[in-house]
């Protein structure tokens, strides 16, 4: 599932704001609202629409200041089945690493290193699989959506942001694990005290 972009959430609370204040104007207007039963308390609603109205626009107004140009959307099903793969590499000992950008061509089928290679391939068995199930056509094309159009370059941002610097990668028992640097920074100092006490 993808999550709405900004600009999107930006746009449906403009959308919410707006025909909700349309929404009060016509009850507000109408001669038959006075004559609608008892228990509906019609001016608590009106009140209750607006205190919703005046929110959604707020929200609206502060997602318009971070709204930018191509501002881009957060493809959780992608996530999910990126950092499978990087887990996988991570046990095989097998840096995720991903081409330079100046690297990637539309020459190159697919580019770049062994990781690179197995999480595009991946990518098409995945979609293949969908394919070649039975699920209904809406899901279908929901899975497929989240998958499909991820090129080259997209790819390796979602990786590169997912992954991590690969230089932090360390080798242990169970494969591949991230130290920080400061991690470092205490190994050497605990190196170095038991250097000095023998």
């Amino acid at each position: 599932m993808t999550l709405p972009s900004p600009r999107e959430r930006r746009d449906d609370l403009k959308e919410i704001a707006e025909q909700g204040q349309r929404w009060i104007a016509i009850l507000e207007r109408s001669r038959i609202t006075r004559l609608l039963p008892v228990p509906l308390d019609v001016e608590q609603l009106v009140s209750s629409a607006r205190t919703v109205c005046e929110v959604a626009g707020s929200l609206a107004c502060q997602l318009d200041q971070a709204v930018g140009p191509g501002h881009p959307r957060t493809n959780v099903a992608l996530d999910a089945f990126l950092e499978r793969l990087i887990g996988i590499a991570k046990r095989a000992k097998v840096r995720p690493s991903t081409p330079g950008r100046a690297l990637l061509s539309p020459s190159d089928s697919p580019p770049g290193p062994p990781f690179f290679r197995f999480a595009t391939a991946a990518l098409d068995i995945a979609m293949e699989v969908i394919r070649s199930s039975p699920l209904p056509q809406d899901e279908m094309d929901a899975a497929l959506a989240a998958l499909s159009n991820v090129s080259d370059h997209s790819l390796v941002k979602a990786l590169e942001r997912l992954r991590g610097r690969v230089g932090d990668y360390r080798e242990s028992a169970t494969g591949l694990v991230e130290w920080e640097p400061a991690e470092d920074v205490e190994q050497d100092r605990s190196d170095d005290s038991e250097s000095s006490a023998g």
